[in-house]
């Protein structure tokens, strides 16, 4: 192996091991735990949909677009019925 190579192959394994054995940090105090549904409960697609909020990034975004959703049902819910459609 030539010295090109050689310096070559040592900065990418000090680059490879920089970026994916990093040390890992705290959580800050006011996170969310991820977790998933429990199946082993049966199947209640209420609580399935309540329960994206802590599966992972996107699914948070998803579950916190469903908290929104259920606000806007509730509040039409109980609108005036003449006030619906306005």
């Amino acid at each position: 192996m030539s010295e090109t190579n050689a310096a070559f192959s040592s900065e990418l394994q000090k680059l490879v091991v920089d970026n994916v054995f990093r040390q890992s940090q705290s959580m800050p105090a006011d996170s969310v735990a991820v977790q998933g549904y429990d199946f082993n409960k049966g199947v209640d697609y209420h609580e399935l949909l309540k329960s994206f909020k802590t599966f992972g990034f996107q699914a948070t975004h998803f579950g916190q677009a469903v908290e929104e959703i259920n606000k806007m049902v509730g509040i039409q819910l109980h609108m005036p019925k003449g006030a619906k459609n306005q």
